[in-house]
């Protein structure tokens, strides 16, 4: 699926878990400053804010998001139901969680090229 992003997200080779709305579990599959592509087995609108916890190295982020497309992707969850695939903008962030993403990111950029 093409948008435009404003910032370039980084795929994650082992993606991160984290919850949407603290009820569901979720799959960061990329993610940048600006958001996140997840991934998960209910279903999101468009339009829809949520909240994204995640762990970034040993401290776990919050951060308000909005959802900007979801669809059905595949099959395959629990007992082979839907998997969605989500594009979540983020809103709102601090500066210190900005600043968190963006060491996050350049490290895990590093380490992807040293591989």
């Amino acid at each position: 699926m093409f948008e435009k992003r404003q910032a370039a997200r980084l795929d994650l080779p082992d993606p991160l878990t984290g919850d949407i709305l603290a009820k569901y579990e979720v799959r960061v599959v990329n993610l940048s400053v600006e958001g996140a592509g997840i991934e998960h087995e209910v279903m999101l609108r468009p339009g829809q804010p949520c909240f994204l916890r995640v762990t970034l190295t040993d401290r776990a982020v919050f951060i308000y998001a909005s959802v900007m497309w979801s669809c059905a992707s595949r099959f395959g969850g629990e007992g082979n139901s839907v998997i969605y695939q989500t594009g979540l903008k983020f809103e709102r962030v601090p500066e210190t969680t900005r600043n968190e993403l963006a060491v996050f990111l350049a490290t895990k950029k590093s380490d992807s090229r040293e591989r």
